[in-house]
């Protein structure tokens, strides 16, 4: 089936904003579809599946403080399901130990479209398993990480981690490590998995690795796709890609790392 993410999108908001106690009765044809894809038809009627699809999404977002607070955000944590949209906000602020008007004015509305991308990532690896996706590596040694500057920027994608595309039955992890080589010229080892969304600005669902620097003197070896490959300190990583645009995961990391913390 074909979604819709941006109606996908419209939907979550209306479950964020009704609650969950609303399901039934509201107009979800995307959520429906992809619930009828997703979950076993003959488990739950469509209301419940609707339901377990959105649980499903929000769970595969990990069990850090994102992760919580989107259950919170959208009722899925303890006590919060009877809750109405405002007091649910401020409990998923709560989680990320910042003010309610920080979490709804910068970080409620990308995780609702987080919370889709997931969505739609379950429909296309039942449905269309040949899609093209992108490995993306946060390679962090000490306080700086790796940048590279696109040489053909896309809006406001100008500055970049290192990214290669995973062709259909190729391993992302071992693509990316690949990738860190020819672009940059460092060798790196994959360490940890940091989840996968959809692209705000690509739209191509993309995968996150934190990588392990080895060893190798970083230079530029794709001139043809990249003008500059730089380590640049973690505390100004957002002088070069808009916070917005930062998977949020991969924020949390380097938020931990900046100050000394070994989230490995």
């Amino acid at each position: 089936m074909a979604l819709d993410f941006d109606e996908l999108v419209r939907e979550l908001k209306a479950v964020r904003s009704k609650g969950l106690t609303s399901v039934r009765r509201l107009n979800l044809p995307q959520l429906e579809g992809a619930a009828t894809v997703v979950i076993p038809a003959a488990e739950v009627d469509l209301s419940v599946a609707v339901e377990k699809l959105i649980e499903r999404a929000v769970e595969s977002l990990g069990g850090g403080d994102y992760g919580a607070a989107a259950a919170r955000l959208m009722g899925f944590e303890g006590g919060t399901r009877g809750l109405g949209p405002k007091r649910r906000q401020e409990t998923a602020a709560d989680a990320l130990d910042m003010s309610a008007e920080t979490f709804r004015t910068r970080h409620m509305n990308s995780m609702v479209e987080d919370i889709a991308s997931r969505i739609v990532m379950f429909v296309l690896a039942l449905t269309d398993p040949e899609m093209l996706t992108v490995a993306i590596g946060l390679i962090v040694d000490g306080g700086r990480v790796v940048l590279v500057r696109r040489r053909r920027p896309e809006g406001r994608l100008e500055w970049q981690f290192p990214a290669g595309i995973v062709k259909p039955g190729y391993d992302p992890r071992s693509v990316i490590v690949e990738e860190i080589r020819n672009e940059t010229c460092i060798v790196c080892r994959v360490h940890a998995d940091l989840g996968s969304r959809f692209h705000p600005i690509t739209r191509l669902p993309c995968h996150y690795f934190a990588c392990a620097y080895l060893h190798g003197d970083l230079a530029n070896g794709d001139e043809q796709e990249n003008s500059e490959v730089r380590w640049v300190p973690i505390v100004e990583v957002t002088s070069y890609i808009d916070i917005d645009m930062i998977y949020q995961p991969v924020l949390e990391r380097l938020q931990l790392q900046a100050i000394g913390v070994d989230n490995d």
